[in-house]
């Protein structure tokens, strides 16, 4: 019998789950809308906020992702509705898309103040400064603008000729 549960247990630690995992989609991510403007959204494991350099820090909504789609309350209603489709490319990189919107987002990964380790109010300098870091750095990764364009424009405050 004790030898049987040794088997039994061995085999049980040797097969492997075929079920492909659900995408982690917890922490914080950054993305251009369809106006072009740069976001951040920070996802816990039931809420999600988003902050944009127009509109600042945006209320927070309750969220879940059930296979491919987004539930959220956002808008008027309590309950969870389905808002958007998902596609995941990889774990760090996602499409978020309906009728009216379809933005790829991109996980950040850094040790700057984000939506998820402060108050963006409160510590709105630091943050605000970091943001605009980010935000620069993302332009450049997506070769949108150089290092020397953004430099440029900060030195004249004006977009620099090409």
């Amino acid at each position: 019998m004790k030898k049987l549960l040794i088997v039994l247990l061995l085999f049980a630690g040797c097969t492997t789950n075929n079920k492909q995992k659900e995408p982690f989609i917890t922490g914080n991510w950054a993305f251009l809308d369809k106006a072009g403007n740069y976001n951040e959204a920070f996802f816990d494991t039931t809420e999600y906020v988003t902050y944009n350099r127009s509109g600042g820090l945006m209320p927070s909504f309750k969220y879940a992702v059930k296979n491919d789609s987004l539930y959220s309350t956002f808008g008027k209603t309590k309950d969870l509705k389905p808002v958007a489709k998902l596609i995941w490319i990889n774990d760090d990189k996602f499409v978020i898309y309906n009728e009216s919107t379809r933005d790829t987002l991109e996980r950040i990964q850094t040790n700057d103040m984000t939506l998820q380790n402060t108050d963006a109010k409160a510590d709105s300098t630091k943050f605000r400064d970091d943001f605009e870091r980010r935000y620069e750095d993302f332009l450049i990764g997506k070769g949108i603008l150089s290092r020397e364009e953004i430099e440029e424009f900060k030195k004249n405050k004006k977009v620099p000729n090409n």
